[in-house]
């Protein structure tokens, strides 16, 4: 085509339609609350981030508050998430209707997770987990190693959160943060919405790929990462249960096994996971802070230990985990504290999925180790109750 020829350029009207499209979806979003009941779904289903729990928090503890049952919340890192079966939990409890729900997930840690401890306390739980073990006590400053990488982690988790952070959801959290994080919380609605339009291209442009092309890019919903709709069948399952990774020691033999470990546990045993300090870091700064929330609030906690694969204590130096330690003696004179530390258990090698998870073996071991104690809880809260 040659305009000095007398050519017309022409407009390609599916392109164009396109562009109108967006961008008249994109204003309604932007000036409407439309903008997250739009987004939230692709959030979940993976399609806009790397793993939708990261975005199903307020949701859940929304469903969590109009259970009208006894509930018991663990929160924690994929250990926990990995280790919970809450529905096996709710078979195996002797209390009537209770409820058991998992809200771990992937790099949790006190100093991240205390963001959800106002909308936790809202769902008004009668006990809750607090996952706490080697990778839940160390600190950073800009000589870590990890250091960008924790200050990543943290800013794609605080954003997220505080976006859908309702106004009460604010609280002493706030505080305990370093102030290098501070400036990724939404603190009112403008910086609000400005976080939700951030996602908005990118959701309609998924919708519109899904509706034109047929092409989704939505996790499968059997995927690791993948999150039910809320007004979905599955999801009150999935509270209690979530989807789990397939366990990488399934198929290795002991020798297959102790090679893993040899390859892994050399430089692991020396970061930050395995070197727990027994205060003083930013999580231990945290996990102060959840806890005297949650007994202020009447809410029994329950620091729990989870076992590593009984291999992995032969990669650490003596004392190495004496941090660990020392904070669980801290919190058990507490009134209100009750310590579970399993840590130093040894369960058998076909419990673990890796060097840290547990597998299918593993989460029915947990199951029945756990549930008894957690009943004995909420008895003698019962009992302490009525007299």
């Amino acid at each position: 085509m040659n305009p000095e020829n007398g050519d017309v350029p022409v407009t390609n009207g599916s392109g164009l339609f396109l562009s109108v499209l967006i961008a008249s979806v994109t204003l309604l979003m932007v000036s409407t609350s439309m903008g997250p009941a739009i987004v939230k779904p692709l959030l979940l289903d993976g399609s806009l981030i790397s793993n939708g729990r990261f975005a199903f928090v307020y949701d859940a503890y929304e469903t969590i508050d109009e259970d009208g049952v006894l509930s018991v919340v663990g929160i924690g890192s994929s250990i926990l998430m990995a280790g919970m079966n809450g529905t096996c939990m709710q078979e195996e409890s002797q209390i009537e209707n209770s409820r058991f729900y998992n809200m771990a997930m992937s790099g949790g840690k006190p100093y991240s997770e205390m963001l959800q401890i106002p909308a936790l306390i809202d769902a008004n739980p009668d006990v809750v987990m607090v996952e706490i073990g080697p990778n839940s006590l160390y600190g950073w400053n800009e000589n870590s190693s990890f250091y960008d990488a924790v200050l990543e982690y943290n800013e794609f988790r605080f954003q997220l959160m505080s976006m859908g952070m309702g106004s009460d959801g604010f609280g002493g959290w706030y505080s305990v943060l370093d102030d290098v994080d501070k400036k990724w919380i939404d603190t009112n609605q403008y910086t609000q919405s400005d976080a939700w339009s951030e996602y908005t291209r990118d959701a309609i442009e998924e919708l519109l790929r899904r509706e034109i092309d047929d092409v989704t890019g939505a996790l499968d919903a059997n995927s690791y990462s993948y999150v039910p709709p809320k007004d979905s069948e599955q999801w009150s399952d999935y509270l209690s249960e979530p989807n789990w990774r397939h366990s990488t020691f399934d198929g290795m033999n002991s020798t297959e096994i102790r090679n893993y470990l040899d390859d892994k546990m050399p430089s692991k045993s020396k970061q930050g996971v395995y070197n727990p300090l027994s205060d003083g870091t930013q999580n231990h700064r945290a996990l102060d802070y959840i806890v005297h929330e949650l007994l202020n609030a009447s809410i029994e906690v329950v620091l729990l230990g989870i076992p590593h694969h009984p291999w992995v204590n032969e990669y650490l130096e003596p004392g190495q985990l004496d941090g660990m330690n020392s904070t669980y003696e801290k919190y058990e004179s507490i009134d209100g504290v009750t310590s579970l530390q399993m840590y130093w258990e040894e369960w058998p090698s076909e419990s673990f999925s890796d060097r840290n998870h547990l597998d299918a073996d593993g989460r029915e071991f947990f199951c029945q180790r756990v549930t008894p104690f957690i009943d004995g809880i909420i008895n003698e809260n019962i009992l302490t109750r009525v007299e």
